[in-house]
């Protein structure tokens, strides 16, 4: 006979990296919308740690939340638009 048996591993992703794109070009019901995302997933549990980065041309904020916590971003940057330096 077999026996399935919990493991030593959680379920989920340890750490989860966003990458919020905070140009001129995103208005608010759009950033609104990056955040409701964000925030549902901290929200439900399957990622420990989530980084938020935000970046227009370059990064202009970089902000760590764990699971449950509650996520008040504030918009950084709102210049043009280029990922690059966001997946740097």
């Amino acid at each position: 006979s077999s026996f399935i048996l919990p493991g030593s591993r959680r379920d989920g992703i340890g750490t989860l990296a966003v990458i919020v794109d905070t140009s001129g070009s995103m208005d608010s019901r759009a950033l609104d919308a990056c955040r409701a995302e964000v925030q549902g997933v901290l929200d439900a549990g399957r990622v420990q740690r989530v980084v938020i980065v935000q970046c227009d041309t370059a990064v202009k904020g970089v902000e760590e939340k764990e699971s449950g916590d509650v996520l008040d971003m504030t918009a950084k940057g709102r210049g043009g638009t280029a990922f690059r330096p966001g997946l740097e």
